[in-house]
């Protein structure tokens, strides 16, 4: 038995990233990802953030444009949800905030709130609704993650948050 490690799955799922990154993702729609896994899903946002971070921001209408084809604004998935509201808030997407907002509040894992605020907190759309949604639900955060959140907050607004840190 030889093992086959030829990647196919994520070779897939790049090529589909790059596909909409080089042509805005002209021909593209729902059927793309038929069949593919959570994992696979996630490759593909990996090769859009990797491209936003390298290379800057995608607009409003490319980003429409995949949610329209994939629906990840309305995905029940916490990673695929995370994942796409990171890219989003990196590219200034106005509209993305409520549905930021809904998950940091409604979600209390640090694994995805620490790095949404610290997104939000950094993103010029989004610094000062970052503080005020924080203030308005650190109870709600266990003590660590309300701890380092804080901590994130305060270090981005320079101290000027009226939080007191620990």
């Amino acid at each position: 038995f030889t093992p086959d490690f030829s990647n196919s799955l994520s070779k897939a799922s790049s090529k589909l990233g790059h596909k909409w990154i080089s042509d805005g993702g002209k021909d593209c729609g729902p059927g793309d990802m038929k069949g593919w896994s959570v994992q696979q899903v996630l490759l593909f946002q990996d090769a859009l953030l990797e491209h936003a971070n390298l290379w800057g921001a995608f607009s409003d209408e490319t980003l429409k444009a995949i949610d329209k084809a994939y629906s990840f604004t309305t995905s029940t998935n916490s990673e695929i949800k995370f994942k796409w509201q990171t890219l989003c808030i990196k590219s200034e997407a106005e509209w993305i905030l409520p549905h930021v907002i809904d998950f940091v509040t409604s979600a209390g894992r640090m694994k995805f709130v620490r790095p949404l605020y610290r997104s939000l907190g950094n993103s010029k759309m989004g610094r000062a609704l970052a503080i005020k949604t924080f203030a308005e639900n650190e109870t709600m955060y266990h003590p660590i993650a309300r701890k380092m959140v804080k901590s994130d907050l305060a270090k981005i607004d320079g101290g000027n948050t009226g939080m007191d840190i620990m």
